[in-house]
């Protein structure tokens, strides 16, 4: 897991993948007011980004309590509002609440432990590789959040 912000980005950029550093210079460059909600093609599959806002909760009625990723990468960006987003690392302690990864590429998860928080707000970003658990959308002092999350697939962190 990855947690910057993007004004910083200029003197961190050499520590991240390439894949990242292209996908971060670019939600740079996309004018977030002018940009409607839904998919942002980017390239293909391969890369693209969702932009959305939701109401954050203090917590989930949900079955499970975090999710990975297989073949996809999260870049979570917080563009107005703040969140708090759940994550942990696979340690094996988990209990699976489905398996979703052919469908949606999502393992979900009933149980995990070691958790920790992190707080999003405008300029500060996450990001999840498929060995980070989370769950984002809680309330961090504000009862909404608008954000982007770009999605890299996995094969582009290892492309030369």
């Amino acid at each position: 897991m990855i947690f910057g912000d993007i004004r910083n980005l200029e003197e961190e950029k050499g520590l991240y993948p390439e894949s990242i550093v292209n996908a971060l210079e670019y939600i740079k460059k996309i004018d977030f007011a002018k940009t409607p909600t839904g998919r942002i093609e980017i390239d293909g599959d391969n890369l693209y980004a969702s932009v959305g806002q939701s109401n954050t909760v203090e917590k989930y009625d949900f079955v499970f309590v975090g999710e990975i990723h297989k073949q996809y990468v999260d870049i979570h960006y917080c563009l107005d509002g703040s969140e708090a987003i759940v994550f942990s690392r696979i340690s094996g302690k988990e209990v699976v609440a489905a398996d979703r990864l052919k469908e949606e590429d999502a393992l979900l998860f009933s149980k995990i432990s070691d958790e920790m928080k992190i707080i999003l707000t405008p300029g500060r970003f996450a990001v999840f590789f498929p060995h980070d658990i989370h769950l984002a959308g809680f309330n961090a002092g504000c009862s909404f959040v608008k954000k982007c999350v770009v999605k890299i697939h996995t094969k582009l962190l290892t492309q030369p």
